[in-house]
């Protein structure tokens, strides 16, 4: 009797103890964005912070870009298609991902100036429907 009441406060124990996907994807956002962030991730862009969208099941990354002239802001609404595809692409072959992905969550990338926040430069949504079809 004693052996089961054990066995049992030990299987109570250890399933409390066990985080949900949504649990960790808040974690770990917060605590990236509390250690590194603004990081640099290339030449006049940094990652601002990553948070996580509960309601949407979505991780959301913010850039701020130091070089917001017109012609900046010309070239990337440019480039936006080939810009998805490469993150897509890291998307598809992200290892660290690989939890997030399996549960089916979304990415979402915000690019805005880094003088005035408000002010969406581009925004980038890749859900599952994305990143689960095979690559080109």
């Amino acid at each position: 009797m004693n052996r089961l009441f054990l066995i049992l406060i030990s299987l109570f124990i250890i399933t409390s103890c066990h985080e949900s996907i949504e649990e960790r994807a808040k974690r770990e956002a917060t605590e990236y964005t509390l250690k590194n962030c603004p990081v640099l991730v290339s030449k006049g862009v940094f990652n601002d912070s990553i948070v996580f969208a509960e309601n949407t099941k979505t991780l959301c990354y913010f850039y701020s870009v130091e070089d917001t002239t017109r012609k900046t802001r010309e070239n990337i609404i440019k480039e936006k298609e080939n810009i998805r595809v490469e993150i897509v692409r890291g998307i598809i072959n992200s290892t660290s991902q690989k939890a997030y992905k399996d549960a089916g969550f979304s990415f979402e990338y915000i690019y805005y100036p880094i003088r005035d926040a408000g002010d969406i430069m581009l925004k980038i949504t890749v859900t599952p429907d994305d990143y689960n079809k095979k690559q080109r």
